[in-house]
Formats: C-alpha cells, structure tokens, sequence
C-alpha cells in the first residue's frame, strides 16, 4: 500500500521519525510523499 506522510518538525523528533518510517516499510507501507 502507498501512502503520504505528514510529520513534525524538530531536532530529536526526526530520530522518532526514523523509527516510524522503518517500520511503515515493515508492515508492507511504501512511502510516496513526506
């Protein structure tokens, strides 16, 4: 399934975002657009 991302802004908060999108990829989500 592909899907748009929207996502926060902020320093520590783009390690958090790392983790989200590696697991969207996990569960089979492919990331178009951020």
């Amino acid at each position: 399934m592909e899907i748009a991302l929207a996502l926060g802004g902020g320093g520590a908060k783009g390690n958090a975002h790392i983790g989200v999108l590696r697991r969207l990829e996990k569960e089979g989500y492919r990331v178009r657009a951020l």
